[in-house]
């Protein structure tokens, strides 16, 4: 899921912290860039194709359905969900 771009050969972004671990600050939206070059101005694995990406965080949210279910949801943070197209964006800015 993290690496489409990488199959023409360009680089993905992965997912990243909501906030900045040293202020508590919002982590911004980085700039969208034009397909297949999505992996501009993100955070990026630091290696090539088929090697371990660094850590990603998860955030995770707890209920309780009931006395005997929970339910846990799971979610990632991505500072560029997206690219530009022609005549228009896809994703968030």
């Amino acid at each position: 899921m993290f690496g489409f771009s990488q199959a023409l050969n360009n680089k993905a972004c992965i997912p990243t912290y909501a906030f900045d671990t040293s202020t508590g600050k919002k982590t911004p939206s980085a700039n969208l860039y034009d397909w297949p070059n999505t992996g501009q101005g993100c955070r990026t694995p630091p290696t090539d194709k088929g090697n371990r990406a660094p850590a990603i965080p998860i955030y995770y949210t707890i209920q309780s359905c009931g006395d005997d279910k929970i339910y846990v949801g799971y979610h990632l943070f991505y500072e560029k969900d997206g690219f530009k197209l022609a005549g228009g964006t896809a994703g968030h800015p």
